[in-house]
């Protein structure tokens, strides 16, 4: 399986550089085009169900010339039309069923590539990029992001052709019988897109305001659920819950806000997608008194007409969404796919030995600051200091002084800024990436433990390791007791999603058993003992004393101090840059800031909390004690609409009960929808009745002086204009109320005005 894997080409030089990222529609095109043979044979299989759509409009039409006696048949001619109906339907159905299922095939197959491409991304990208992006956001590319692409490969290629075949070919076909009435037809549909248009351009801030509230609303919720135990554990729930709740009235009252200014507009453009015949029918009646529109054409465009409009809109509505949100994530996919790769050397080295030099190491996670002649972005400025193979280096300073910055530059998270990083004598940028992760073992200060047995955790340190080995690891990094003594089922004991049934310290030595099972020549560990008691420190310092004895290179990022007083050399990290460095006892004489670190440290492990400190502190305090108890909040009653629930429950019973205190608007939203689909419903029985008296010819009028069927002309004595007459009443009326009469023949006189207005 070929991935984008090629779209990353490795540089020719033996430095970084920072290649020329394809177009985005470039890059996606690519997995499409593999795929190209599926897509083409569901395209074809669509544009073929599109053309078998239109037999049922010529069947309309062939019947229409026969009934109106304008085309002479055999006697079985309707049958066969019939017939021809039904196949083409038929037809239609099995090819766009076809083209549907060609292009889900497609979809899930381009699907499956971009994973992969991903996936291989990934693990292209430095470990650095990992530190800067959110989980969630790598984890919504891949997963969802990606779905959401199966929305316009799967579903808009089929219902796109045929969504614009049939009303193009229908409209060529319309507008090559009468240009007019086409037009006519047409016009309902285009005012309503010009309105959805102003629509979309009023409402265009109103969205990003919405979509504003919307993420805000999210952060809260994750806040809230995130900080759960603290919330419980310091009694904050009615405050917590009311920032959530503030957050959702916000999101809710603006959406609904925005609802009664655009509702209005939408059901104006929701009348006008349904309003074909008020158009339709009175140029086509005018056209047809006039002699210039026949009968068959006139029945033609009152059927098309009924179901015209609303598929085209609704597919315009369709696309739109749809459409946008494959641009968003394809924006969101694109950019992951065009993340700059860390730069593999053109003829890699090999490391001499396992000692480190950084050399004149300038960093900036601006990847401009090199270019730039502010420098005070730089998070380490000047940083030089070697480590020989075999030796200890602690890395100590306050928070925030570039400790860590220094350890993951050594297995080349970044690149440097300026100067360079040496690891056995090569510079980290000549060696391959993996043939580095072979050479150094990082020890996080967050453990992250996969959801499976401690065996198969430690060996990922090593997965062709035996089970000896294995264990022989835990052994070596204090895990061994533990494992058998404290876990169910020993090395085979699954430990949890991240480890979450084991304590810190636990977690944390399985991460230095892993380390040694790797047996890498360089260890570097990031704040190994920062979160553990003063037991599971011991034995994290027997273990990092065998990693001593066994002549590995070792690299400690410490706050505690006690821990590294016997290494090798110790570097002082101040702002970006080495202050000082030496051993315990020289920097206790010539490094003010290391003596003020050790007396921090020392203070801190012999401070013991008296009660007369206790008592000190309340009499000094601001406020008595039961001022502060009674600012205490209670929990907040919350009500879960879900716990009246039952599984045998009505789909309206649950909906009911879920709507509790909003019974009123479900009500009234039932009532206006139903009252909706009767008004609907108005134009398509007028429709039926008109096709009733066209094609059966029970009019009780009687046709006379070339008029319509059913109608006579008459000039009337007291009426100057000459007009079409009811014969049930002899009332000389106008054109169109006529027309209707003749249609419906048992009104007539003044009710036709009637009539006419509930047919529009």
């Amino acid at each position: 399986m070929t991935t984008s894997a090629t779209a990353f080409p490795e540089p020719r030089d033996q430095h970084p550089t920072t290649a020329v990222a394809p177009e985005p529609s470039q890059r996606l095109r690519s997995f499409v085009i593999r795929r190209r043979l599926l897509l083409g044979l569901s395209g074809l299989c669509a544009t073929l169900g599109t053309l078998l759509g239109l037999v049922p409009i010529y069947v309309i039409y062939r019947i229409a010339l026969i009934t109106f006696g304008q085309e002479i048949t055999a006697d079985n001619t309707i049958l066969w039309l019939a017939l021809a109906c039904v196949g083409a339907a038929s037809g239609r159905g099995l090819l766009l069923m076809a083209a549907t299922s060609l292009s889900h095939t497609a979809a899930y197959d381009i699907l499956y590539d971009m994973r992969i491409a991903l996936a291989r991304q990934l693990a292209r990208l430095p470990l650095g990029f990992f530190t800067a992006t959110n989980t969630g956001t790598i984890k919504k590319i891949i997963h969802e992001d990606v779905e959401q692409m199966e929305e316009g490969i799967a579903h808009l290629i089929p219902d796109f052709v045929s969504g614009t075949l049939t009303p193009i070919l229908t409209l060529a076909l319309l507008f090559a019988l009468d240009w007019r009435m086409a037009l006519a037809m047409l016009s309902s549909l285009l005012l309503a897109i010009g309105l959805y248009g102003l629509m979309m351009g009023w409402a265009g801030g109103m969205y990003a305001t919405y979509n504003g509230l919307v993420a805000h609303m999210n952060a809260a919720v994750i806040q809230y659920i995130n900080g759960m135990k603290v919330i419980k554990a310091f009694t904050q729930t009615d405050a917590s819950f009311a920032k959530l709740r503030t957050a959702i009235d916000a999101m809710s009252d603006f959406y609904q806000g925005m609802q009664a200014r655009i509702q209005p507009i939408f059901a104006g453009m929701l009348v006008l997608v349904r309003a074909t015949l008020i158009f339709l029918l009175p140029l086509g009646i005018w056209l047809l008194l006039d002699g210039s529109l026949n009968m068959p054409t006139f029945v033609l465009f009152l059927v098309v007409s009924m179901g015209f409009n609303r598929p085209i809109f609704q597919l315009f509505l369709g696309l739109g969404y749809a459409m946008y949100q494959v641009q968003a994530a394809s924006g969101r996919i694109t950019a992951l796919l065009n993340a700059a790769p860390l730069a593999e050397p053109a003829q890699p080295q090999e490391p001499q030995d396992a000692s480190i030099v950084f050399s004149n190491v300038c960093f900036s996670y601006q990847s401009d600051v090199q270019q730039s002649a502010d420098r005070s972005e730089l998070v380490l400025r000047g940083v030089s200091f070697s480590v020989p193979a075999g030796g200890v280096t602690a890395l100590v300073g306050p928070s925030g002084a570039g400790k860590t910055t220094i350890a993951r530059l050594i297995p080349r998270f970044w690149d440097v800024s300026d100067g360079a990083i040496a690891v056995g004598g090569v510079d980290v940028r000549q060696i391959g990436t993996e043939r580095l992760m072979d050479h150094v073992a990082f020890v996080f200060q967050d453990v992250f433990l996969f959801n499976d047995s401690v065996r198969e955790n430690i060996r990922i340190g090593r997965p062709g390791a035996s089970d000896a080995e294995v264990e022989q690891a835990a052994r070596a990094a204090r895990c061994h007791e533990f494992i058998l003594a404290e876990l169910p089922h020993g090395y085979d004991t699954v430990v949890g999603e991240n480890g979450g049934r084991l304590s810190g310290g636990q977690r944390q030595r399985l991460s230095i058993a892993r380390a040694i099972l790797k047996d890498a020549p360089i260890v570097v560990l990031d704040e190994a003992t920062a979160f553990v008691d003063p037991e599971n420190e011991g034995l994290i310092q027997e273990a990092l004393s065998a990693l001593v004895r066994s002549g590995k290179t070792l690299v400690i990022v410490a706050h505690r101090l006690s821990t590294i007083t016997g290494v090798d050399q110790i570097l002082v990290i101040d702002d970006g840059q080495i202050v000082a460095r030496g051993t315990h006892e020289q920097l206790l004489v010539a490094s003010p800031l290391y003596t003020q670190l050790w007396q921090a440290h020392t203070g801190a492990q012999g401070y013991q909390f008296r009660k007369d400190e206790g008592r000190r502190m309340r009499d000094e305090a601001e406020f008595p004690p039961h001022q502060f108890t009674s600012r205490i909040p209670h929990s907040a009653p919350l009500h879960n609409p879900y716990a009246g629930l039952n599984e045998d429950d009505g789909l309206l019973t649950m909906i009911r009960k879920l709507a509790v205190g909003t019974g009123n608007h479900l009500r009234n939203g039932l009532i206006t929808k139903v009252a909706e689909g009767i008004f609907v419903a108005l134009p398509s029985l007028l429709l039926v009745f008109i096709l009733i008296e066209l094609l059966t010819g029970q009019s009780r009028l009687l046709c006379s002086g070339g008029g319509p069927p059913g109608c006579w002309r008459v000039t009337s004595a007291s009426t100057s204009a000459r007009g079409w007459g009811c014969a049930r009443c002899s009332a000389s009326t106008s054109v169109f109320i006529a027309i209707y009469g003749c249609f419906w023949p048992t009104i007539c006189g003044g009710c036709h005005w009637a009539f006419l207005l509930a047919a529009m």
